[in-house]
């Protein structure tokens, strides 16, 4: 056994040293200090199955690379970086795609966390759950995305690029590996601001992008204030417009902040667009005129003038800009992807709320008798711990400034 074990020592003997491993401690640290819970999706399923243990688990060995982003971290300590690879031998090799698979990993919607503001929840009032299945992402499809999205930017290497919405920072950590002499600029909101901060503390202040929190109305005058004289060569974004209550104001401060013939790229969900519930299922699973009446009242939730993220199609968006005179390629583009329909998840939409907003079950008793609401919840608890497919629209806009 001496062998082996002789072999092994001196390998590490004589292996490059890094002090990265100094990250131990500061993980050491928030183990002790926070009192965070087990993700869902990590948790043995054997256990407490009824619940939503271990769904929505992805087995790494099956994906390509034996490699797929999820969150191991709990709640509380998403966006904590604790190991910084060095830019030395093995690590500085690694060192791009260590932080290419943490964007990713990062970006990820936690199966907890909602997207956007449509029904509130009981277990977390302010925070929506309703439409979260619309935008429900796979690292695919966001390497995918970001892709696309910046071989259609075409960034220089001296461009000064915005970002738009930056959230899990997936897009701003791209825009700084391609624009090495110039500079990225992020608007965050006041919930993503530190975690943003922190996955960028590694860099030198030269290095680091530009982050600061402001409304979309007031984009322009807060540029001129915090970064007098600066103009963007690009801007990009993720769901900037969707929920915003008046687009065309939001339009004019983004063009405003642009230089002449700068480029604007954007990709939208359509939640009006989106699949809705009864289509997982048909006339077959419960009674014909209940499904009929069900699908009306899903139509009618969905055609809320009054909602921001529902009371808009692609065109709306393509004349806003135009409006501003700026010339607009758009393309529209059907989604794919799956749900895993947890416990957890039946309970937030099938849960009686009214406040702050309604739920997704409140909503269809305004249309539809007590009788046929019970037999929609049937139908849909039938579907817990399944995996389903559910279909979406994005809308891609690329926007130049003449």
């Amino acid at each position: 056994d001496g062998y082996p074990l002789t072999q092994a020592t001196l390998y590490l003997a004589t292996a490059p040293k890094s002090n990265s491993v100094m990250g131990l401690f500061d993980a050491l640290k928030a183990v002790e200090q926070e009192q965070a819970e087990v993700p869902l999706h990590l948790r043995d399923n054997h256990r407490d199955k009824a619940f939503g243990d271990g769904a929505g688990y992805k087995y790494p060995h099956t994906y390509q690379e034996h490699w797929v982003a999820q969150q191991y971290l709990p709640n509380r300590l998403q966006g904590q970086v604790f190991y910084q690879p060095s830019d030395q031998g093995y690590e500085g090799q690694r060192q791009a795609e260590i932080w290419r698979r943490r964007d990713l990993q990062s970006a990820l919607e936690m199966p907890d966390t909602p997207v956007i503001p449509l029904s509130a929840s009981p277990q977390n009032r302010g925070r929506d759950r309703w439409l979260e299945r619309t935008f429900s992402t796979s690292s695919e499809q966001l390497q995918k995305l970001r892709s696309r999205l910046f071989q259609t930017a075409n960034l220089q290497r001296h461009h000064v690029v915005l970002d738009l919405n930056g959230k899990k920072g997936l897009l701003t950590s791209e825009a700084l590996r391609q624009v090495p002499e110039g500079g990225v600029y992020v608007r965050a909101n006041v919930n993503d601001f530190a975690s943003l901060s922190a996955q960028f503390a590694h860099l030198s202040p030269l290095e680091k992008p530009q982050i600061f929190i402001t409304e979309l109305n007031n984009l322009a005058t807060e540029v001129q204030q915090q970064f007098p004289g600066v103009r963007f060569d690009c801007a990009i974004g993720r769901n900037v417009l969707m929920g915003e209550r008046d687009k065309a104001v939001a339009v004019q401060n983004i063009v405003r902040i642009l230089s002449q013939k700068s480029r604007l790229v954007l990709v939208e969900n359509i939640p009006r667009l989106g699949q809705r519930l009864s289509q997982w299922f048909t006339v077959e699973d419960l009674d014909a005129e209940v499904y009929e009446r069900w699908q009306a009242a899903e139509e009618a939730l969905y055609v809320d003038e009054h909602d921001p993220l529902l009371n808009w199609q692609p065109d709306d968006l393509i004349h806003l800009f135009e409006k501003q005179g700026c010339s607009v390629v758009a393309e529209l583009e059907e989604t794919e992807t799956s749900l895993v329909c947890t416990a957890s998840l039946l309970r937030r939409w099938l849960t009686p709320t009214e406040m702050p907003k309604p739920s997704y079950i409140t909503r269809l008793a305004s249309y539809l008798e007590q009788e046929e609401i019970g037999m929609i919840k049937w139908v849909l608890e039938k579907c817990c711990d399944r995996t389903l497919p559910w279909q979406g629209q994005q809308l891609w806009l690329t926007v130049e400034r003449e």
